[in-house]
């Protein structure tokens, strides 16, 4: 038997009752296929290769071998983030993580600095604190143990 779920529920709530039904299915990983894994390998290749270049060919001008250099790093990642899967995967992530970066409410200058400045007091005074109570143990186990 399913139940309705009104629309206004979230979606962990959706979760919970599937979970709750016995219906839950846990997502797989997305799976990288053989043709994405082979243009993974191209993208390293042309990296390698562009690094054999520059390091090979030193009767060369410097600018050429950069070119080479620079051309295999850049087919490289656009082989990757364009054409294959998990650079797709990487790229929308990233995306994502941007969009939710901007939504991050930052305090104002002012209270930041102000919180810095009581972070760094305090370490100074506990470190001054750990300094004083090492320096009375030592005092303590020279003039006991060591001088006896």
């Amino acid at each position: 038997m399913t139940k309705q779920i009104p629309p206004e529920q979230s979606l962990e709530s959706k979760a919970v009752i599937a979970v709750d039904e016995g219906k839950y299915q846990p997502t797989q990983k997305p799976k990288t296929s053989p043709v994405d894994w082979f243009k993974l390998l191209l993208a390293a290749v042309l990296v390698g290769g562009g690094v054999w270049a520059y390091s090979q060919l030193n009767s060369q001008p410097f600018y050429i071998r950069a070119l080479l250099l620079a051309g295999g790093i850049v087919a490289a990642l656009l082989l990757v983030f364009f054409w294959s899967n998990p650079g797709r995967r990487l790229l929308r992530y990233v995306g994502d993580s941007w969009k939710e970066f901007k939504k991050v409410v930052w305090l104002p200058r002012s209270e930041s600095l102000s919180m810095s400045v009581k972070v760094v007091i305090f370490v100074l005074i506990l470190a001054i604190f750990i300094y004083g109570v090492d320096s009375l143990i030592s005092l303590i186990f020279n003039t006991f143990l060591v001088r006896g």
